[in-house]
């Protein structure tokens, strides 16, 4: 379905992103993947198409307007579509799920892009569940007060760092919403015996580390070795007697006193970041990014076992840039200001 949705996708883009787009390409020289992210376009494919388009007719416009038969579109099956969305309730549901209610329950028969359009002249959007936990208030006064002091802090001398799992056959659920927040869903814990790995990651806008393979549950003991074998050559390598500052979460392990008092030992100096905040740690950014290659090699190849995801994930992290890095970097400091503005709620 979401291959579906991407090939009639660049005909509902507006000639602002359009132009957007090959700006974003001539100009910044982003990739197709950052600028569908960027636009929340959802496909590089879409991007792709629009840039060639460009290179071949020199604009962006559409041939296609005023050929061929009119659209079914009118005020009544907008009024049946609204119908089939309230049936539906809070499922998940996709173009083709309504184009199959209207033909079954409202005999209108039309095509998928069709209905599309008709969701976007709605006033819906299509977008990927984000699974976050609900905040409190408390939550929202620490997320505020870590936001003051990350301000203030140089961003050129913090380590960012945190855990991250990937595994096989990963859901990644898109649907057609009304406002973000309805993509906010409670999060879910899953497991996959001997399909899902566990790493632990850092970077900097001096570097990153080499990515850290848990073997075993993180506890305090995993977690001091994961900080001696990929924390500390990274630190040697871009600070060296520079002070620094290891970013990271609340986790037990990093919390924990065996933890604490050997960073003592190592004078390893830790912020902490807010609870149920990843939007304020750059790595979850990277982490997304890497996913997203992942995805794509997941679906495409057979991974069969915990060691040939090993390996892909190893290579996603190695061909990683640092300008890329660097970026994330720079988008976290850029929404802190927007955050306490928000008096610390999430902004999507």
């Amino acid at each position: 379905m979401e291959e579906e949705f991407q090939e009639e996708e660049d005909y509902f883009l507006s000639e602002e992103q359009k132009w957007g787009i090959i700006i974003s390409i001539k100009h910044f020289n982003l990739t197709y993947e950052e600028i569908a992210e960027e636009f929340n376009i959802g496909s590089k494919g879409t991007v792709s198409k629009v840039y060639h388009k460009y290179l071949l007719q020199n604009d962006v416009q559409n041939n296609h307007h005023n050929k061929g038969r009119s659209t079914k579109r009118d005020d009544s099956m907008h009024e049946c579509i609204d119908q089939v969305i309230e049936t539906i309730g809070q499922k998940h549901y996709s173009s083709k799920d309504i184009q199959s209610q209207l033909s079954n329950q409202h005999k209108i028969h039309v095509s998928t892009p069709t209905v599309i359009n008709c969701l976007k002249t709605l006033g819906l959007k299509y977008g990927r569940i984000k699974y976050c936990h609900e905040l409190t208030q408390v939550n929202k006064d620490q997320r505020v007060e870590v936001g003051k002091q990350m301000l203030i802090m140089n961003f050129e001398r913090i380590v960012f760092s945190d855990e991250s799992l990937f595994q096989i056959n990963e859901n990644s659920l898109q649907i057609w919403h009304r406002e973000s927040t309805d993509l906010l869903q409670p999060k879910k814990e899953l497991s996959y015996k001997n399909k899902q790995l566990m790493v632990w990651g850092a970077v900097s806008m001096e570097g990153k580390c080499e990515l850290y393979i848990h073997d075993t549950t993180v506890d305090s003991s995993a977690y001091i070795t994961c900080l001696e074998k990929s924390l500390l050559p990274m630190i040697k390598a871009f600070y060296g007697r520079k002070k620094y500052v290891l970013f990271q979460d609340g986790a037990r392990c990093h919390t924990s006193k065996q933890t604490l008092e050997w960073c003592q030992n190592k004078k390893i100096q830790i912020f902490q970041n807010a609870p149920w905040s990843p939007d304020t740690n750059p790595i979850e950014l990277v982490w997304a990014s890497m996913k997203r290659v992942f995805k794509k090699i997941n679906y495409s190849s057979n991974i069969q076992n915990r060691d040939q995801l090993k390996e892909i994930i190893l290579q996603i992290w190695q061909e990683l840039d640092q300008q890329f890095i660097n970026r994330c970097i720079q988008h976290v400091k850029d929404i802190l200001p927007k955050i306490i503005k928000l008096n610390g709620d999430y902004l999507y």
